[in-house]
């Protein structure tokens, strides 16, 4: 099992691999500003996808599909 971050933004939900490519810290306990969040551990920093965008040099993280059902009120990953 991977840990997995799921994120609301403006224009939909997203979901990452929740382990940094550089030391295996959790990126969720991280800040997110404008699609971006910055890894707390060494300031790496990936999009909403999962793109290393800067910061600490590392490579990307996995993506996932995040659907929302508003009827059940749960997010699916896959």
């Amino acid at each position: 099992d991977v840990p997995v971050a799921v994120f609301r933004l403006e224009d939909g939900y997203f979901a990452i691999e929740d382990v940094c490519t550089h030391d295996g810290g959790p990126v969720a306990e991280g800040c997110l500003a404008n699609g971006v969040i910055e890894c707390p551990r060494h300031g790496a920093q990936f999009s909403k996808t999962g793109t290393w965008t800067g910061g600490q040099r590392t490579s990307s993280l996995r993506s996932y599909t995040a659907t929302y059902d508003a009827t059940a009120g749960t997010i699916t990953v896959s």
